[in-house]
């Protein structure tokens, strides 16, 4: 959580407009305009009052830079107008949260799938997560987690910590069924196998920059660092985890057909 001010576009002349950045994912990686001379967020979440909300969005939706520190160049946050992100507002409790993202990588079905690979981050709300795992049943959950742990994928969670992931890799799954050319398979255990695959082999990625709500799992299992993906301030936004795949059609085909094998193989009556 950092205070950003929008700086007048003349110095001296004009107002400033002050918010708050609670949260925001970096994937410079993910897309051709990321930066690093000034943090290009793939997805972000201001808060302001009632008042500042919408002069302070209409100069984000310009591409002015949000400052975290007036005196720096390279301290600031910039949504590019050329980017056309996507702006949702929220009301809470008198403040204004605004949510800017970009659709091509969170939007759940893109419409079609793109010949270059596949790529995506989900960003999951804790609430989703919790309401989801609600809806599972205690015995597909401990058949998916013990079909998994049998596996012994190096550096994963235990049985513990692979139920916490069943939400995740389920939206994942879904996010993923959207954009590959292939079927999956649709059972739980496979779900939670390929997602924990996917993780173990770098297909997928956790962000870089991880805190306490991962602390199920080794530090290093789950973060490949083959794509810059960071995230700060998930807890003041309500995100459970966040996770990104970014690979070749190809590739994960590879990936896809080992892992049908390993799931039929281990799976027969």
């Amino acid at each position: 959580m950092r205070e950003v001010t929008i700086e007048p576009a003349t110095e001296g002349k004009g107002r400033s407009f002050r918010g708050v950045l609670l949260a925001h994912i970096e994937g410079d990686g993910w897309w051709a305009s990321g930066s690093s001379e000034v943090i290009r967020p793939v997805w972000a979440v201001f808060a302001t009052s009632e008042g500042e909300s919408r002069p302070f969005v209409a100069n984000l939706r310009l591409g002015r830079l949000a400052r975290t520190n007036p005196k720096s160049k390279h301290d600031a946050v910039e949504l590019m107008r050329s980017a056309d992100y996507e702006f949702l507002t929220q009301k809470l409790d008198g403040v204004i949260a605004t949510t800017a993202y970009l659709p091509e990588l969170f939007a759940h079905d893109p419409g079609m799938v793109d010949p270059s690979g596949i790529k995506f981050i989900v960003a999951i709300p804790e609430a989703w997560e919790a309401e989801h795992a609600a809806t599972v049943s205690p015995a597909d959950a401990a058949a998916a987690t013990l079909h998994v742990a049998r596996l012994r994928y190096r550096g994963a969670p235990d049985r513990e910590g692979l139920a916490k992931l069943i939400p995740a890799a389920t939206l994942y799954c879904s996010f993923l069924d959207r954009r590959t050319r292939c079927p999956l398979i649709p059972d739980l255990r496979f779900q939670l196998q390929v997602f924990i695959a996917a993780l173990t082999e770098g297909m997928a990625q956790f962000p870089s920059s991880r805190d306490s709500r991962y602390s199920w799992a080794d530090k290093e299992w789950g973060s490949s660092g083959l794509h810059k993906l960071e995230a700060h301030g998930l807890e003041e936004a309500r995100i459970a985890r966040v996770v990104g795949m970014h690979v070749k059609h190809e590739d994960f085909e590879k990936f896809l057909a080992a892992n049908a094998k390993v799931y039929f193989d281990t799976t027969k009556p």
